[in-house]
């Protein structure tokens, strides 16, 4: 309790109890602000069975729903590591608007592309939601290593400096917090030195395939994938600079 009135800055007369606690938590005049997130750090150390955690989630769910009523996101997430524990409160198991794409290619410009499991003729280059505490090229790393298998230093990697913002599609906004409906894309790119055996994600993807830039725009199925694919090609060709290595 002490440690998240001094990390909210709660007023000098905090009452360091869960009525205190859910006061400050519907108040927060002195941080205003368009939306609000609160990470909680070292989760894993809560006690998730006993009775003063489900107290203090009762607190944050009513927090949650008083904020909402006021049409302010608020969200509350606990670190990665608890996801275990996170999972007996909806209101914690939202991904972080936040992914990465990364297009991986041979030197001639072949693409590989996965299909997803749940949606046939979805086809993909390699995507993942950022995880608290990562840096996006830990997340591009990750993510590749999860769908392919293949297992790529950071600095193979290279940082297009490019962020996309979309509205995520109806069928993938459970997954996100109430009023979120846009997500931040950031690309990178992957080069391999020729077309190898993949190993998918079973609980993601169906199949693969690797295919010429040209054939593997135009099989995506997501506009800022193919738009990738495109300016890939057309730095290799000459027609746009090229991106400075990392």
């Amino acid at each position: 309790m002490h440690r998240l009135g001094k990390a909210l800055s709660f007023p000098d007369n905090f009452g360091f109890n869960l009525d205190a606690l859910h006061d400050c938590l519907t108040d927060l005049s002195w941080h205003k602000s368009s939306g609000y997130v609160l990470l909680i750090a070292n989760a894993k150390n809560l006690p998730v069975d006993g009775q003063d955690f489900q107290m203090l989630s009762e607190v944050f769910s009513s927090a949650i729903e008083y904020w909402q009523g006021q049409k302010i996101p608020f969200w509350i997430f606990y670190e990665n590591e608890a996801s275990y524990r996170a999972n007996c409160f909806g209101f914690m198991t939202y991904k972080i608007p936040v992914s990465v794409q990364v297009v991986i290619h041979t030197p001639l410009l072949e693409i590989l592309l996965l299909e997803r499991k749940l949606y046939p003729g979805y086809w993909q280059s390699v995507t993942g939601s950022y995880e608290t505490g990562e840096h996006l090229i830990e997340t591009a790393q990750r993510e590749v290593k999860e769908e392919t298998g293949i297992f790529a230093d950071p600095n193979d990697f290279i940082d297009w400096k490019i962020t996309n913002v979309f509205e995520i599609l109806p069928q993938w906004r459970c997954h996100y917090a109430p009023f979120i409906r846009h997500i931040q894309e950031h690309i990178f790119s992957l080069k391999v030195p020729d077309k190898q055996p993949v190993c998918i994600a079973p609980s993601e993807h169906s199949n693969y395939c690797w295919l010429p830039w040209q054939q593997a725009s135009d099989k995506c199925f997501s506009w800022s994938n193919k738009e990738s694919i495109l300016r890939l090609a057309h730095r290799a060709l000459g027609e746009l600079p090229e991106i400075p290595a990392n």
